[in-house]
């Protein structure tokens, strides 16, 4: 007994359903910077370190005093701070390396961290 026509219409989009599903569990296993940013929702001190590199603080003429809004504290000249690529916040290099071990965004703004060093990175990669 043959199988009526209505049941490959349904069966079809099932199967192609768990065939993308095994293809993305199979990407996230197997890529280990894929599995630490999307999984766990945190990014290792290396790879901070590399995607977000920071910089010794220099005060300007002229500008008021800034403070990193993480410890509520001012920067002193020689510091090692970060500066956010698409918010350009500043903080704390050590203050933002404890914030973003458990959050993906700016402590400030609430602008996607991890999304945008991912993305900015897979841009770099094309070009």
């Amino acid at each position: 007994m043959a199988a009526p026509s209505y049941y490959y219409f349904f069966i079809g989009p099932a199967v192609a359903a768990v065939f993308i599903l095994v293809l993305n569990a199979l990407a996230i296993v197997f890529s280990s910077s894929v599995k630490d940013l999307v999984v766990t929702g945190m990014m290792k001190k290396e790879e901070l370190e590399r995607r977000i590199p920071a910089s010794r603080y220099e005060r300007k003429e002229g500008k008021g005093e800034e403070e990193c809004s993480v410890c509520l504290s001012a920067f002193l000249d020689g510091q090692s701070v970060r500066r956010l690529l698409d918010c350009n916040h500043l903080y704390h290099a050590s203050c933002i390396d404890r914030w973003l071990m458990s959050h993906a965004n700016c402590p400030i703004c609430r602008a996607d961290v991890l999304f945008s060093v991912t993305a900015k990175r897979a841009i770099s990669c094309v070009v």
